[in-house]
């Protein structure tokens, strides 16, 4: 009998599909996909779309359906991502965890992305060492710990939520529920882009006065 793999095992505690479509991508993601862009369709060909660890992990579904965010919907141009201007260039987004940090597809590789920052942390080299490094440390992965806290003292994350910090992580703000609240997930990022225009450029230690032009919500 072969051996479980890592995507096998993650698929197994997983939620339903989010989607019924047939998994498809836009050319433009394809191509910010690249080599790995046949991994991610034939994942969600098996699952189109989840979520894990009491939606701390949510992956995005491929193809279009009716009041369900999409891979090519989620990296619309003009939804968020060009709030961050070219560092989210050549990246695609397919994945987020509880704190809307995102993984992303670029140069044949997988990363982590911190809205909040901008920067990119090398994740793994395929989608099948994407699986198996969650299942490895998923309470840190995923943030599973906070959003499993969060949502039995405030009940469930609704869908098009994820948890935000009331003072931003990189400005000090603590890892714990009385920082955090649910954001309707489009809106932080927007306020994440607009955050980090505001302070990509500070050297550290920099004191910060903040000009919010998207509300937190």
């Amino acid at each position: 009998m072969p051996a479980t793999s890592a995507i096998d095992t993650l698929l197994s505690i997983a939620s339903d599909a989010l989607s019924d479509a047939t998994p498809r991508l836009s050319p433009e993601s394809t191509a910010w996909a690249g080599s790995l862009a046949t991994q991610l369709l034939t994942l969600l060909w098996r699952r189109n779309g989840f979520y894990v660890f009491e939606s701390a992990l949510h992956v995005f579904p491929a193809g279009a359906t009716a009041g369900v965010m999409s891979v090519d919907s989620w990296n619309a141009p003009d939804l968020w991502r060009n709030e961050f201007g070219d560092v989210s260039d050549g990246l695609l987004f397919f994945a987020e965890d509880a704190l809307a940090n995102q993984w992303c597809l670029a140069g044949g590789a997988i990363y982590k992305f911190d809205p909040e920052t901008g920067r990119k942390e090398h994740s793994a080299a395929t989608i099948e060492e994407w699986a198996a490094r969650i299942l490895a440390d998923y309470p840190v992965e995923t943030a599973w710990p906070l959003a499993h806290e969060w949502q039995v003292k405030f009940g469930r994350l609704q869908e098009g939520q994820r948890l935000a910090p009331k003072i931003p992580f990189f400005l000090g703000g603590e890892y714990v529920i009385a920082n955090l609240y649910a954001a309707e997930q489009v809106s932080f990022l927007r306020y994440c882009g607009d955050i980090y225009r505001q302070t990509r450029n500070l050297p550290p230690g920099a004191k910060v006065r903040l000009r919010v032009s998207h509300g937190r919500l």
